[in-house]
């Protein structure tokens, strides 16, 4: 191979290793008894997060990361005023019958009203119906909370940013 080709191909490698670099991510570190699992949360990922001295639940898109802050909505957010991260692993199948208790079990209460005033059932014949629909609504609203996760942050539960860039 000649002196240019070689040289070409390197340059090509070092301008496609700037093209394809690694980038910043938010890393939750939790430490427990058995090992160390690192969550990466990435710019433009939607985080859930609860800051200290406050109750509101924040579920806002990741615009950019700095140092030891990041951006949300014309809005500088620093790691240290994180109290509580949440983290959704819930997969399709979980969604899937979260979503189909609820809907069902809502659908089911207004068919039972509709087929109750049809038929001039008594207020006490309602009884099963409200039972059976508000029962699938807490199913499908407990499964769905099986899926997310909650991390205080603390001494085990640590976040920092990670530049990954050159």
């Amino acid at each position: 191979m000649s002196a240019h080709k070689s040289f070409l191909l390197i340059f090509l490698i070092f301008v496609s290793s700037l093209i394809c670099g690694a980038q910043s991510f938010i890393a939750l570190d939790v430490y427990g008894l058995i090992g160390f699992k690192r969550i990466k949360i990435y710019s433009g990922d939607v985080m859930t997060f609860k800051l200290k001295n406050d109750t509101k639940l924040y579920k806002k898109e990741i615009i950019a990361l700095w140092d030891t802050t990041f951006e949300i909505e014309n809005q500088t957010i620093s790691l240290n005023q994180i109290r509580m991260v949440y983290i959704d692993k819930s997969n399709f199948v979980i969604n899937g019958c979260s979503a189909f208790l609820i809907i069902g079990g809502a659908a089911f209460l207004g068919l039972t009203l509709v087929n109750g005033v049809i038929n001039n059932y008594p207020a006490d014949e309602y009884e099963r119906g409200f039972l059976a629909a508000g029962s699938a609504v807490i199913i499908g609203e407990l499964i769905k909370s099986l899926g997310r996760r909650r991390y205080h942050i603390n001494k085990n539960r640590t976040l920092k940013i990670i530049d990954a860039r050159f």
